[in-house]
């Protein structure tokens, strides 16, 4: 099972927020919360707490419900596609659904969408 951070649900609900409020107005938004990515910037701070850094690499691959980490071209890709124009049909069809499960009442509310 994964937890996510405080942080993480921060961005959550404020990216719904800002959502919710600007979609009237056509304006999308997103969030990118990649989870562990392989960067070079992993190795300094975890060296001496593992063996190796293939080892390191492996159990935080393990980590992951896909059995690999990112990489920044995965989060790079991922947040270009978000901003270009073939991403609008999917993020309309994903937030129309989405909203009705997962958005407080209080949020709806304030967007106005409910009567």
């Amino acid at each position: 099972m994964h937890l996510d951070n405080g942080d993480g649900r921060g961005v959550n609900h404020f990216t719904q927020a800002i959502a919710v409020e600007y979609a009237p107005k056509g304006i999308l938004c997103n969030a990118v919360l990649p989870g562990l990515i392989n960067t070079p910037m992993i190795v300094a701070p975890y060296k001496y707490v593992y063996d190796s850094v293939d080892d390191m690499i492996a159990k935080r691959d393990a980590m992951v419900p896909m059995g690999k980490m990112g990489t920044a071209w995965d989060v790079a890709h991922a947040s270009l596609f978000l901003a270009s124009d073939e991403a609008e049909i999917h993020l309309r069809r994903a937030s129309s659904c989405r909203w009705c499960a997962h958005v407080p009442n209080w949020l709806t509310r304030l967007s106005g969408n409910v009567s």
